[in-house]
């Protein structure tokens, strides 16, 4: 994990660099912790790993483990909740339109989350 902030030495990262001191000038009011789980106040996620490299790296008190595995569950539910609704979902005809535009006519185009399979 620390290999994130590592390369951030790296001439060449300047976009990263820039994003990681934003994050720093901005931890203190962006995010909260409950229970060792830290998590975005804008949108009650956890942030993805190399993020919390850059909290790890600036001593902000978190338990990494725990918010990993928050993440998970979240992302776990959220999945779920796509499957429910989007079973037997139909393609509307701009998406059909889209996907025979970029993939061809004929091709079968597959959602990757519930499985479901479209001839287009």
């Amino acid at each position: 994990m620390t290999d994130y902030v590592g390369s951030l030495q790296v001439e060449g990262y300047a976009p990263y660099k820039r994003e990681a001191q934003r994050i720093v000038d901005e931890s203190d009011t962006s995010c909260y912790v409950i229970d060792g789980v830290l998590r975005w106040k804008s949108t009650d996620r956890v942030p993805f790993d190399d993020v919390l490299a850059v909290f790890l790296h600036i001593g902000k008190v978190f338990d990494l483990e725990k918010s990993r595995a928050a993440r998970d569950l979240d992302t776990s539910a959220m999945l779920e909740e796509y499957r429910r609704i989007n079973a037997n979902r139909v393609m509307s005809d701009e998406e059909r339109f889209e996907a025979r535009a970029a993939f061809g006519e004929g091709s079968t185009v597959v959602d990757i989350v519930t499985g479901q399979r479209f001839t287009v």
